[in-house]
């Protein structure tokens, strides 16, 4: 059995790295890459589009988070994704051949590739003599590399419990495994220099780099901020370190960030995201009840246990988003093998126009998020009353029609309104969000992982030890979860 043992050493040569990290796409790397300085440069416009497809992918952290959190339920007769929502949880197999690992270790390596190629354009502009790049070039890829490197470490620092730190200023000898709170911190800094630098002179990001979306320099250090407001926010592990984040930082990250829905243009053939298209799929994947309970009460948070009548069928709201986002079906097609706790008989349908074309625009971050992030901050700042407004402001009644929250209401209700929000209105528009918001409010299931391991074929190959998280024998609070939403 895999307990969570400490590594030998979580240093690492170059020529090791080079094998470990960029497996499998370090073939491809070493085919594919031109040796032309200019076109290794502008190899770095597609690294979002490798790192975004990845994050979203059908093998990625992804739809495990949502499982674990709750929020999605799934097929009995996918195991490789149901066995993430059993009751009681069970430990994450961190070994080479595990289909767990195909969560990890492909998200691992793209994540790593898309470094790549942002600190290699860094590099070649630095120390190439024979390329003859303008000031306006030059300025817009340092601002777009500076990007990359913040919301891939960034997105690393909230998925595992540690990473390598990469950039174009690390010694080509040894690299080192840092503790996910580090690799948090050096995402924002990587943001906070793309943010300065975006700001600091006009240029357009093509449509090319982001997938049919053309950004300006004023928007990308917008979007550096808001990534760098969601990292600050989300990497908590537990409520006591939620409760000490730093909410000034996050409020000012959030105030200067995106005034806009960010929804790049897919297509399913060339960039896809996959946790809708598998998250609404009724034949697979059901909104969890505790979702389906947050909008009306008397609806069951858990499907009954034995399956029998009374079947909770329909439920009720006085939020009009249950009937506008959420689709009911009469039929549950799911295996009764394993129990009944995954049964649900609402679907999520908010996106189904892009479903039914797999072509078009789906918002990966919504602008009510900054919203919500700036009401919580002032929560905790002690602002309540700008928080109601917030609050009174949104989503909570331009779409569910909701009554507006008393002027008097104190921090509890409040910030269970604006996790009742995240919960409702920001379904999917983000790579585990609701596995991040769960996870820094003690409700994650008793004995859920709190985060990945370093997947087993980077430790193996870096001579490191097998470790892992969740299950009860490797209940902590620190790495797997100790407490519950019930």
């Amino acid at each position: 059995m895999l307990m969570n043992i400490p590594h030998k050493s979580n240093v690492i040569s170059l020529p090791l790295l080079i094998l470990i990290v960029f497996l499998p796409s370090c073939i491809k790397l070493e085919n594919d890459t031109p040796q032309n300085p200019m076109l290794q440069i502008e190899q770095a416009g597609g690294a979002f589009n490798l790192w975004f497809h990845s994050l979203q992918n059908y093998r990625s952290p992804a739809l495990p988070m949502a499982v674990m959190a709750d929020q999605l339920t799934w097929d009995f007769e996918s195991p490789a994704f149901s066995k993430f929502g059993a009751e009681p949880r069970i430990q994450f197999a961190n070994t080479r051949n595990s289909q767990d690992n195909l969560f990890t270790q492909q998200f691992w390596s793209d994540s790593y590739t898309a470094l790549y190629y942002a600190n290699n354009a860094l590099n070649e502009i630095k120390k190439s003599t024979d390329v003859n790049l303008t000031d306006y070039y030059v300025h817009r890829m340092k601002a777009w590399c500076y990007f990359i490197q913040g919301i891939v470490h960034g997105y690393l620092g909230l998925c595992f419990d540690q990473a390598y730190i990469i950039d174009e200023t690390t010694s080509p000898t040894v690299f080192v495994l840092y503790p996910y709170h580090q690799v948090i911190t050096k995402a924002a800094d990587y943001l906070y220099k793309a943010a300065i630098m975006s700001e600091g002179d006009d240029f357009t990001i093509t449509n090319n780099w982001i997938l049919g979306y053309e950004i300006t320099n004023t928007q990308l250090a917008q979007l550096a901020n808001t990534f760098a407001a969601r990292f600050l926010l989300y990497s908590s592990r537990n409520a006591s370190q939620n409760e000490l984040a730093n909410w000034n930082t996050i409020l000012d990250l959030a105030n200067n960030g995106i005034t806009f829905d960010f929804e790049p243009e897919f297509y399913f053939e060339l960039l896809s995201d996959n946790l809708i298209v598998n998250g609404m799929a009724e034949g697979k994947a059901r909104i969890d009840c505790r979702i389906i309970n947050l909008m009306d009460p008397d609806y069951p948070a858990r499907y009954p246990a034995n399956g029998e009548p009374p079947d909770p069928s329909y439920a009720t709201s006085e939020d009009d988003r249950l009937l506008s986002d959420f689709g009911h079906l009469e039929y549950i097609n799911f295996s009764t093998s394993l129990g009944y706790y995954l049964f649900s008989h609402y679907r999520f349908k908010r996106y189904d126009d892009w479903i039914n074309y797999y072509h078009g625009t789906i918002p990966i971050i919504r602008k009510e998020e900054l919203e919500l992030i700036k009401a919580e901050a002032l929560v905790h700042l002690g602002n309540l009353a700008e928080a109601i407004t917030i609050l009174n402001n949104g989503t909570r009644l331009t779409r569910g029609k909701l009554l507006p929250l008393e002027s008097d209401s104190q921090k509890e209700k409040i910030l269970e309104a604006i996790f009742y929000e995240r919960d409702i209105e920001l379904t999917m528009t983000g790579s585990g969000i609701s596995f991040f918001d769960m996870r820094r409010r003690d409700m994650l299931q008793y004995d859920t992982l709190l985060h990945f391991p370093v997947p087993a074929n980077i430790l193996l190959n870096a001579e490191m030890d097998l470790y892992t998280f969740g299950g009860v024998e490797n209940v902590d609070g620190i790495n797997t979860s100790n407490a519950g939403w019930f």
